[in-house]
């Protein structure tokens, strides 16, 4: 069913990447930006993609594990209701790890995310307040928002 260089998205992480190596014990490992995660197959979900073209340029739109919490998540190239999606995990996730304060990277040109992440931090039970990056944060391409 998987092949090696499948492009998959991993559901209990919600990380794409592209398998690396199929184990016999129904385990691989899947190659995302420079991590190597190892997992089981019935957490797989094989993308239309072909990975061989983009190997070099895969995000990682949401990144948890039980022992790392980065407070950081990348939604830029999102469309606005996976955004949305993706952000709402992400702020459930930070809350869980008592994280305080979150950067929300959605990119600078045509503005859609920003608004539609502002819109949607505005109405967040769990966001004390937000504000646009500073200069060296990453300006107005960047959300900072801090959870309650």
């Amino acid at each position: 069913m998987f092949n090696i260089n499948d492009y998959v998205h991993i559901s209990n992480l919600n990380i794409t990447g592209y398998i690396t190596k199929i184990c016999d014990n129904n385990m691989c490992y899947v190659k995302s930006n420079d991590k190597t995660i190892y997992t089981n197959i019935s957490n797989l979900k094989k993308l239309d993609k072909d990975i061989n073209s983009n190997k070099n340029n895969i995000e990682i739109t949401f990144k948890t594990n039980n022992t790392e919490f980065i407070p950081e998540i990348m939604l830029r190239h999102q469309h606005l209701e996976e955004a949305i999606i993706n952000l709402d995990k992400y702020i459930y996730d930070a809350i869980s790890h008592h994280c305080k304060q979150i950067k929300i990277i959605h990119g600078r040109h045509g503005g859609v995310l920003r608004n539609g992440v502002h819109d949607y931090l505005k109405k967040s039970p769990f966001v004390k307040e937000f504000r646009l990056g500073d200069y060296y944060e990453g300006s107005y391409g960047v959300t900072i928002a801090y959870l309650k």
